[in-house]
C-alpha cells in the first residue's frame, strides 16, 4: 500500500510537535499518569489534525480499464457509405487484454449503444447494427450515454470518431460532466474533409415582387476543395439556366436577375451536379416568388424639382411614381393605406409632425408599408427632435467620433487647493492639467478653445479663440498652480457669455471640479438659460466631495453628462471620450469612397462594378438588428441601411439624390437597379388590410406558425384560426392554432419533408371571415447536410478540455496519455474520525479520577 499527500511539507511541523514534548519530558516525569496519558492523547490529536490537512491518500491499483468508441454516423461526415473501414479501425485499436473492456456506440441525432463492454468489441464483419437518425448530430448526447454506461471503479477513456461539427446538444456541459468524473476522451477526426463534397448553400428570392419588374437571385455553392460542376436553375419547372461553373473552396456566390411577366406564386429550384462528390441530398434547393401587377409608390419631397433624379430613377427602375410635397399632403394613415411604399426624399426632418409620424408608424407596424427614407443636408439642418429615429434602422447617437469638426470649447478648471492632494503616484492638478492638453490635442487647428481656471476667482488662462497654435495651449494649462477655495459660478458665467457670442456649430462647455460650489449663487437662472441656449454642459466629478446633485443639473440642461471619477488618473481618458463625444457633426462633408458589406444580400459585386464615392453624407449609427448594404470605406459607417419594423421594412440612404453628396452617384448607370432593389425590398406584400399577418420559422425539420390577427386596430380574441399545408406532391394535413396572447395565435408542424409547401392560414370569427392568407414555406434540406468538414478546432478542444488526445492520424492505442493504472482514494475524513475520537478520549480522561496504587 502506498500512502501519498497533497501538502507534504506540512508533515514538517509533526517533528517541531515531538521536540516539544521531549523538552517537557522532565515536567511530565512529575506528573501522575492520568495527567501524563492525557497529555500525549492531546499530542496525538494535534499530529492527526496535522496529517489531516496534509491531504493523505491510498494509492491503490486498479485492475480494469474501460474503452467506449462513439462512433458519428451522421450525414456529414459520409461514414455510413464505408463503415467497414470504421469496424476495422475498432476491431485493430481494441487488442485482447484481460484488465480491459470496450464498448461501441453509434450516433448522429441520437446516441445507441451499439455494443456492451467486453475484452473485444462485439462488432459485425460488414456494418453497424444499430441506425441513428443520420440528419443531426448529438456529440453532447453520445457522451452523456458513455458516461451512464461506465460501471464505477476503473479508469475510463472515450474514442470520439467524428467531424466535430454538432447540429444540437450542449457540449460544453456534456465535458463539464465527464471532467467531473474523470473520463478522458480522445478525438479522431472522421468526415468528408479528404473527399471533395459540394452543396447548394444557399438560394435566396423576395417573398414578393412587383410584376414586371427585376428582382435578384442569390446562390450560394459550399465546396470543401476546389472543382466545377453544373448549374442548373429552374423556373416552373422549366430551365432558365444551364452553366458549367468552376467553384472555389468554401462558398461560391452567383447573382442572376430575373423578372416575372404573370402575377401568382412561381417556384424557383437550384441544382448542382458536381464532377465529384459525395453526397446528392444537399445539391438543391427550392423557394417560391409571387409576383403582384401595379406598382404603387409615393415620393415625398420638398419640391417637384427637388424630385426629378429620385422621379427618373425610379421610372428606369420599373416603378409607377406619384408625387406630394410634405407641405401640402397630410400624411395621414388612410393617405398613406393606398401605397405600397412611401419615400421621404431629403425634406426637413424638423418639419414632421407627431401625427405624421404617428401615422407611418401605423403604417409601417400594423399595414407592412414600406419606408425609404433619403437624407441629406437639407433632411438634417436643424434637426433636433429624434421622434422619427424610432421606426430608423439607424440611430444620430454618437457612441464615438469618426473625425473632429468645427468646435467651440471651453474647459473650466479646478485649481483649488485640495487639487493638490495626491491621486496615485501625481497630484490630481497634474493629472487634470494632462486632461486639458489631451483634450486640446486632439482639436482641429480650426476649432475654438478656451480655458478658464477657478478657486474662489476665476481667470481665463486662454482667451476663448481660434486654435493656431496647441504648444501656447500646453504651456498655458501647464502653467496652473493649485490653492485658495472653491466657486465655478462665475467661471461657468464667463465661459457661458463668450460662447454665446462666438459663431460654431457646437458649443461645449467641459467643467471639471472635486469641490462644491458657493449654493447661494444664482444657478437657478443660470440653468434657465443654459436649457433654452444651444450651449451644452458636461460636469467631471473628482473625487468624493463634489455636490453631485448640483453637477447633474448642471449637466441635465446642459444636455451633457456628469462623470463620476473616483480616480483621477481616469481624467485624460474621459476628457478625450467627452471631447469626441461632442464633436461630430450629422453631415460629413468631403469625398469619401463607399464599400458594399461583406454580409449584403441586397446588392452584389456585379451590380456595384464602378460603384463611385460620395462628396457627403448623413452621420449615423447601425441598430444592433439592422443591415448595412453599403459603409464607407474610410470609416464603416452605414451608408445604405433597412430593417424590419412590425409588418413592414425601412431603408435609410445617407445622402440625398438631387446632387449635393451625390453628385458621381447620379452619373453612375447602375444607381436606378440599386434602388430598385432597395424598393423590391421595402415593398409592401399583399395583406393589404393588414388584419391577418402569418409569419413562419422553420428550425430542425419543424415548421413553427404564428398569426396575428387584428381589426380596426385592435388585436382579436376568442377567434377560430385553422389552415391547411400542402405539399408539392400533393399531401396535405390540416393545421389548427392555440392562442397564446391577445390577436396571437401559434401553432408548430413537425417532420416535414424538404421541399415546397403551400400554407392556408384563415381566421374566421363564427361564418365571418376576419382575414386569410396563403404563402409558400420552402424547407431545405437538413441542416446536417450544410455544415460539411472536420471542425479541428472542436475536436482540439474536447480533447484539450478531457485531458485526451487530438489524435489526426486514425491510430488509437489504449491507455493513451495514461501513465499507469492507479486510483487513489482520500482517507482525510478517517484521520480527522480518529482525532476525534482521541479529543473524546481526553475529555474522558480528565473527568474520570484515575489514580496511581
Amino acid at each position: 500500500m502506498t500512502i501519498a499527500f497533497d501538502y507534504p511539507w506540512l508533515l514538517l511541523i509533526v517533528p517541531i510537535l515531538l521536540w516539544l514534548v521531549y523538552r517537557r519530558r522532565q515536567e511530565l516525569a512529575h506528573k501522575e499518569f492520568p495527567d501524563r496519558l492525557s497529555a500525549l492523547v492531546r499530542v496525538g490529536v494535534l499530529a492527526l489534525v496535522i496529517l489531516a490537512l496534509t491531504g493523505p491518500k491510498i494509492a491503490t491499483f486498479i485492475s480494469k480499464h474501460y474503452v467506449v468508441f462513439a462512433v458519428d454516423l451522421s450525414e456529414s461526415t459520409g461514414a455510413s457509405q464505408d463503415p467497414q473501414t470504421l469496424i476495422d479501425f475498432i476491431k485493430a485499436s481494441a487488442p485482447a487484454d484481460e484488465r480491459t473492456s470496450y464498448s461501441v456506440i453509434t450516433f448522429g441525432e441520437k446516441p445507441y449503444i451499439e455494443s456492451n463492454f467486453a475484452p473485444k468489441p462485439k462488432l459485425p464483419k460488414l456494418q453497424f447494427l444499430t441506425s441513428p437518425p443520420a440528419n443531426g448530430t448529438d456529440i453532447a448526447a453520445a457522451i452523456r450515454l458513455a458516461l451512464q454506461t461506465f460501471p464505477k471503479d476503473g479508469t475510463k477513456e472515450i474514442v470520439l470518431m467524428t467531424d466535430g461539427r454538432a447540429s444540437q446538444g450542449d457540449l460544453d456541459s456534456a465535458l463539464a460532466q465527464a471532467r467531473a468524473q474523470g473520463v478522458t476522451i480522445h478525438t479522431i477526426p472522421v468526415g468528408l474533409s479528404e473527399k471533395p463534397e459540394f452543396w447548394v448553400d444557399q438560394l435566396s428570392l423576395p417573398e414578393e415582387v412587383a410584376l414586371n419588374l427585376p428582382f435578384q437571385i442569390l446562390i450560394k455553392v459550399g465546396a470543401t476543395q476546389k472543382g466545377s460542376g453544373q448549374l442548373l436553375l429552374y423556373r416552373d419547372h422549366k430551365p432558365i439556366l444551364d452553366e458549367t461553373v468552376k467553384l472555389e473552396r468554401g462558398v461560391t456566390t452567383f447573382d442572376l436577375p430575373d423578372k416575372l411577366e404573370e402575377s401568382g406564386s412561381h417556384q424557383y429550384q437550384i441544382v448542382l451536379k458536381p464532377t465529384h462528390d459525395q453526397i446528392a441530398d444537399n445539391n438543391k434547393l427550392d423557394a417560391v416568388v409571387r409576383a403582384v401587377g401595379g406598382a404603387e409608390v409615393l415620393l415625398v419631397g420638398s419640391s417637384s424639382e427637388a424630385n426629378l433624379p429620385a422621379r427618373r430613377l425610379l421610372s428606369e427602375a420599373g416603378y409607377r411614381v406619384e408625387e406630394r410635397a410634405l407641405e401640402n399632403f397630410g400624411l395621414s394613415l388612410a393617405a398613406l393605406a393606398s401605397y405600397r411604399a412611401v419615400i421621404l426624399n431629403d425634406v426637413p426632418l424638423r418639419n414632421l409632425q407627431a401625427s405624421q409620424l404617428d401615422a407611418l408608424r401605423n403604417y409601417l407596424r400594423d399595414l407592412g408599408g414600406g419606408l425609404f427614407l433619403l437624407q441629406g443636408q437639407r433632411a438634417l439642418k436643424e434637426f433636433e427632435d429624434r421622434s422619427i429615429e424610432e421606426l430608423l434602422p439607424v440611430t444620430y447617437e454618437t457612441p464615438e467620433p469618426s473625425q473632429i469638426p468645427g468646435v467651440a470649447l471651453v474647459l473650466v478648471l479646478d485649481r483649488s487647493s485640495s487639487m493638490s492632494e495626491r491621486a496615485g503616484s501625481d497630484s490630481k492638478i497634474n493629472l487634470l492639467k494632462l486632461a486639458a492638453t489631451k483634450g486640446i490635442e486632439i482639436l482641429d487647428l480650426r476649432d475654438y478653445a478656451g480655458v478658464v481656471a477657478f478657486d474662489t476667482e476665476m481667470d481665463w488662462i486662454v482667451p476663448l479663440k481660434e486654435i493656431d497654435d496647441k504648444e501656447y495651449y500646453y504651456r498655458k494649462i501647464n502653467g496652473l498652480r493649485a490653492g485658495g477655495g472653491t466657486d465655478f459660478y462665475s467661471a461657468l458665467e464667463s465661459a457661458f457669455a463668450e460662447l454665446d457670442k462666438t459663431r460654431s456649430h457646437i458649443k461645449h462647455i467641459m467643467l471639471f471640479t472635486d469641490g462644491k460650489s458657493d449654493k447661494d449663487r444664482p444657478f437657478e437662472a443660470f440653468l434657465g438659460r443654459l436649457e433654452k441656449s444651444s450651449i451644452t454642459l458636461s460636469t467631471v466629478a473628482i473625487d468624493t466631495e463634489p455636490d453631485l446633485e448640483l453637477l447633474q443639473k448642471l449637466a441635465d440642461a446642459g444636455h451633457g453628462k456628469l462623470y463620476e471619477v473616483r480616480d483621477a488618473s481616469e481624467l485624460p481618458a474621459i476628457s478625450l471620450r467627452e471631447i469626441r463625444r461632442i464633436s461630430r457633426l450629422r453631415w460629413i462633408p468631403g469625398v469619401n469612397a463607399v464599400q458594399a458589406s461583406p454580409a449584403s444580400q441586397l446588392v452584389r459585386d456585379k451590380e456595384l462594378a464602378g460603384l463611385p464615392a460620395v462628396e457627403g453624407y448623413a452621420l449615423t449609427y447601425e441598430k444592433p438588428t439592422a443591415e448595412s448594404w453599403l459603409r464607407v470605406q474610410s470609416t464603416g459607417d452605414p451608408l445604405l441601411s433597412s430593417w424590419r419594423y412590425g409588418l413592414g421594412q425601412v431603408a435609410v440612404l445617407n445622402t440625398d439624390l438631387e446632387g449635393a453628396g451625390s453628385a458621381q452617384w447620379l452619373k453612375w448607370p447602375s444607381l436606378s437597379k440599386v434602388l430598385g432593389q432597395v424598393m423590391a425590398r421595402i415593398y409592401r406584400t399583399s395583406n393589404e388590410d393588414g388584419q391577418l399577418g402569418v409569419y413562419t420559422r422553420i428550425e430542425n425539420g419543424h415548421l413553427e406558425i404564428t398569426a396575428d390577427v387584428q381589426k380596426n386596430h385592435r388585436w382579436e380574441q376568442g377567434l377560430e384560426v385553422a389552415g391547411s399545408l400542402s405539399s408539392s406532391e400533393g399531401d396535405s394535413q390540416p393545421i389548427a392554432l392555440k392562442q397564446i396572447a391577445p390577436g396571437r395565435w401559434r401553432g408548430v408542424v413537425e417532420n416535414l419533408s424538404p421541399g415546397s409547401h403551400v400554407l392556408k392560414i384563415s381566421a374566421r370569427s363564427g361564418q365571418e371571415v376576419v382575414g386569410e392568407r396563403e404563402k409558400t414555406v420552402t424547407l431545405p434540406y437538413p441542416e446536417e447536410l450544410r455544415r460539411i468538414g472536420t471542425d479541428q478546432e472542436t475536436l482540439s478542444k474536447i480533447a484539450a478540455q478531457t485531458g485526451g488526445v487530438y489524435l489526426e492520424t486514425p491510430k488509437f492505442q489504449p491507455h493513451v496519455g495514461i501513465s499507469a493504472v492507479v486510483a487513489y482514494r482520500e482517507i482525510w475524513v478517517e484521520v480527522l474520525l480518529l482525532a476525534l475520537a482521541l479529543f473524546l478520549l481526553d475529555l474522558g480522561l480528565r473527568k474520570i479520577p484515575l489514580r496511581q496504587g
